[in-house]
């Protein structure tokens, strides 16, 4: 529309050089120039506002996720609030992302696989008219982001301030498991040297039973850390 509001000063410019010039008013190029101008105006003052000569467009891009933490059997989707909007954190790969908190919608299912569908819609010239029109203004609108989070029904979906509290109960776990494989160690090498005289057969003793205390307590740790998580979790349902 800019082009087209320029043109429409030139017309008005030759009108006005043909006037000095002849002095004679050509009609048909100041009638032109003058509603290329008015029409113009009005366009660019509307043109974002209504979307001229733009299109609305839709972008989706769905990608596998993985839960933000860990603990146990558990898997957790983590959100926080910013500018009181909510915003989710996952992981793909190694790397954390987040979701965007303003402008967006969030919807939440489940399903048998983690996933984030993003749909992203904005306006913008899609064909050469309407890049013509709109030269010199705004490329694209955006109108906003709809994520689509499907999460396995057992994950879980904890708040920024809460997940720290369920860290700090797995280690918890870890640390009364670690006491117990070094205590039952301790007491089991003791009771190997006392009963044998021979200090090959004592060390080849002592490593089957630290083996065999070490497997039996690993084996406990999850079930340790999921009650303890298992207790967190339903006393904030509570």
């Amino acid at each position: 529309m800019i082009v087209l509001l320029v043109l429409g000063v030139v017309l008005l410019l030759y009108t006005w050089l043909q006037y000095r010039q002849h002095d004679r008013i050509r009609r048909a190029p100041l009638a032109f120039g003058v509603i290329l101008i008015l029409v113009n105006s009005v366009g660019l003052w509307q043109v974002d506002k209504q979307h001229l000569f733009m299109t609305k467009t839709k972008a989706e891009k769905v990608e596998a996720i993985q839960a933000a933490g860990e603990l146990g059997t558990y898997h957790f989707i983590v959100k926080k609030m910013v500018n009181n909007q909510p915003q989710y954190i996952y992981r793909v790969g190694k790397q954390s992302f987040q979701t965007l908190p303003t402008h967006t919608t969030m919807t939440i299912k489940t399903g048998e696989k983690p996933t984030l569908k993003t749909e992203v819609s904005e306006y913008q010239p899609v064909n050469a008219f309407q890049k013509f029109m709109r030269i010199g203004q705004t490329k694209k609108i955006r109108l906003g982001t709809a994520y689509i989070l499907t999460i396995p029904q057992s994950w879980r979906i904890v708040s920024d301030s809460q997940y720290p509290k369920l860290e700090q109960a797995a280690k918890e776990a870890i640390t009364e498991v670690s006491k117990n494989v070094e205590s039952q160690l301790k007491e089991g090498y003791d009771a190997n040297i006392s009963a044998q005289t021979d200090d090959d057969q004592v060390s080849d003793d002592a490593t089957a039973v630290k083996n065999d205390i070490v497997v039996r307590e690993t084996n406990k740790l999850n079930d340790l850390i999921d009650r303890k998580l298992s207790d967190t979790l339903d006393a904030w349902d509570k």
